[in-house]
Order: C-alpha cells, then sequence, then structure tokens
C-alpha cells in the first residue's frame, strides 16, 4: 500500500522507519468512496477495535505520502493513551471534526520533524475552505451543524498556531476573514478557545478532560461517545 512512498519520500521514508513500530495493532486499507467531498483520507477505528485508513485512491502515490503519514500519526497517538471520540455513521463528520481539531496540532507539530511541507499543505486545505464557503453567505441554524462550523474554524486557528510563524504575516488573514464574514460563528468559537487554551492537548490526560468538557459544553452526549 505504501511501497511508492518508501521509495519516492526521503520524508515518508524517515518517518515509516521512525513511527510505524509504534503501531503495535494491525492497520487495515480500504478504498472508500463515500468519504466526505474534500475528504481524501481518514483513520477510523472500528466498534471492535480494528484500525482503518480509508482512502479514496489506492494504492496511494507520492502526493499522499504527507496525508498517509498523518493518518498513521494518528494511530501513534491512540498507541500512547491519547483518546478520540466515535460516533454512529450519521455523525461520523462532527466527530471525526472534533478529533481533527485537538489531535491535528499533535500530529502536525511530530510530521514536521521529519521535514514535510505542512505550510504548503495548510495553504491548500485553506484554499479549498474558501472556496467551499465563498458561496454560503450565512451560517447554518441547525444546531449541530453550527457546532461542526466552530470545530473546523478553532481547527484552522490552532493550524496557524503551529504554522503562522513560516509565513512571514504578523496576522491570520482567514481568520480575520471569517469573523468578519461569520461573526456570530467567530463569537460563539471564542469561548471554546478559551477552553482549549486553559486545559490543553499536549498530553493523554489534558485530552481526556478537554474532550469531556467539549461533549458537557456542546451536549453532545448522544452524538458521540469515548
Amino acid at each position: 500500500m505504501v511501497g511508492e512512498l518508501l521509495k519516492s519520500s526521503e520524508e515518508f521514508a524517515a518517518f515509516y522507519k521512525s513511527e510505524r513500530i509504534k503501531i503495535t495493532a494491525p492497520v487495515y486499507w480500504a478504498r472508500d468512496l463515500s468519504l466526505p467531498v474534500g475528504i481524501d483520507y481518514r483513520s477510523t477505528i472500528l466498534s471492535n477495535g480494528t484500525q482503518v485508513i480509508r482512502l479514496r485512491r489506492v494504492p496511494a502515490v507520492l502526493a499522499d505520502a504527507m496525508k498517509i503519514a498523518h493518518e498513521l500519526q494518528h494511530f501513534v497517538l491512540d498507541s500512547e493513551g491519547f483518546v478520540r471520540t466515535g460516533a454512529k455513521k450519521q455523525y461520523e463528520t462532527i466527530s471525526s471534526s472534533l478529533n481533527s481539531m485537538i489531535h491535528d496540532p499533535l500530529v502536525n507539530s511530530r510530521l514536521l520533524i521529519y521535514g514535510f511541507d505542512l505550510l504548503e499543505d495548510y495553504e491548500s486545505e485553506l484554499l479549498e475552505t474558501l472556496n467551499q464557503l465563498g458561496t454560503v453567505s450565512t451560517p447554518p441554524s441547525e444546531r449541530l451543524d453550527r457546532i461542526h462550523w466552530i470545530f473546523n474554524y478553532i481547527g484552522k486557528i490552532l493550524d496557524w498556531r503551529l504554522l503562522g510563524d513560516e509565513t512571514g504575516k504578523n496576522n491570520n488573514e482567514f481568520q480575520l476573514w471569517f469573523d468578519e464574514r461569520y461573526p456570530d460563528i467567530a463569537k460563539e468559537a471564542k469561548d471554546l478557545l478559551i477552553l482549549i487554551d486553559d486545559i490543553g492537548y499536549e498530553t493523554p490526560e489534558k485530552q481526556a478532560k478537554l474532550f469531556r468538557r467539549i461533549v458537557r459544553e456542546y451536549r453532545l452526549e448522544k452524538v458521540v461517545f469515548m
């Protein structure tokens, strides 16, 4: 599945040699054309504990190197005792967004060690986000949809904190754009950002506490589980 990446990407080869051994359970790979628009990769733990990386394209090619490393690094975090939320199929998107918001800063900080170009990936994802939001003048009114927007927005802010210094820019232009366009969502999200900064997420214990607080604060007990 990753043979081409090991041969053609020095960054991936270094990552795989160092990190793959930390994932003690088998990893399965599946082509999944039902992934949401804009999502081409997703790591999933099934109800029986099986670890699966779902991809829109198989086998992986060079352009997939960093994304595959990203999904594998999520399983490394699992092996270290970091928790994640799960959900039934109809709530998978919001659960995935919650996990990404909290896990991705740690995952990406570790990928930087191996020389992956996370800034290019961030700018590519940001462009896709702006294209999608460009046709949406008002945010959703349904509660879970708004929460989903909040999680994605905060995720972008946390991404910028990790990579912003590399851009040479003082301001988070996406945040300024979003705050002006969707001020009510941005206002709601500020409380969540304060909570994240207060508790932190760099250890399994802090992440577990943070997830519990978020689930309680946003009344997600019937939507996601830990």
